[in-house]
């Protein structure tokens, strides 16, 4: 049964495409005209399902095998990432279930792990899993994120959540709020040496705003 994403895909995907292209033009030193749609935004982020499948073989990470999907421990949700066989055999040996390391793409195997995952909490299998290398998080509620070790290490603030950049080994300060659209237009049409009057008649055909 087709479900909703509970993230904006489509629109966050299509902001950072956007902010890309602007950037490829100020690269070269050129004006133009950037145009993204938010429908192929989305699918870019399904990109590896879709190479899959044009290529005529199933997609496997979608939830349907057990070394790729979410289970349930006694206190909460872990997500799991075994994808290569190395960490597929780390994942049985944590769990002492050898048995299981030919059934990867096996999918009953997915209710012999989660009677295994229902036997510890979150905080137990990760310790478990993580001293075995491998891939696997907790399912976080938004609430508990300051909580996160990778976040905290980090310096995860929720204040600044929506600035994950560090550069120079700092996070980019805000600038404040984003400009109304043309509300910085004459400045920099002065900058480019246009006059008051060049600016005003430019407004008035309708070529840009201010």
């Amino acid at each position: 049964m087709p479900r909703p994403l509970t993230v904006q895909v489509a629109d966050v995907g299509s902001a950072l495409l956007c902010v890309i292209g602007v950037l490829s033009l100020l690269l070269r030193g050129v004006g133009g005209r950037v145009e993204v749609s938010m429908m192929e935004a989305a699918l870019l982020f399904n990109t590896l399902n879709m190479a899959i499948t044009y290529e005529g073989a199933d997609p496997s990470l979608t939830g349907k095998y057990p070394f790729y999907n979410v289970y349930k421990c006694r206190d909460g949700y872990i997500t799991i990432g075994a994808i290569e066989t190395k960490f597929w055999r780390g994942l049985c040996r944590a769990l002492n279930r050898e048995d299981l390391i030919n059934r990867q793409f096996d999918k009953e195997a997915i209710n012999e792990l989660s009677r295994e995952f229902g036997k510890y909490t979150v905080a137990e299998a990760l310790k478990l899993l993580w001293s075995h290398d491998v891939p696997a998080a907790p399912v976080n509620s938004i609430k508990d994120l300051e909580k996160d070790p990778q976040l905290v290490a980090r310096g995860f603030n929720v204040n600044e959540f929506l600035n994950p950049l560090v550069i120079n080994d700092a996070r980019p300060r805000s600038r404040g709020r984003a400009p109304r659209l043309g509300e910085n237009t004459v400045e920099i049409l002065m900058e480019l040496g246009l006059s008051h009057d060049e600016i005003s008649r430019l407004t008035e055909l309708g070529v840009v705003i201010k």
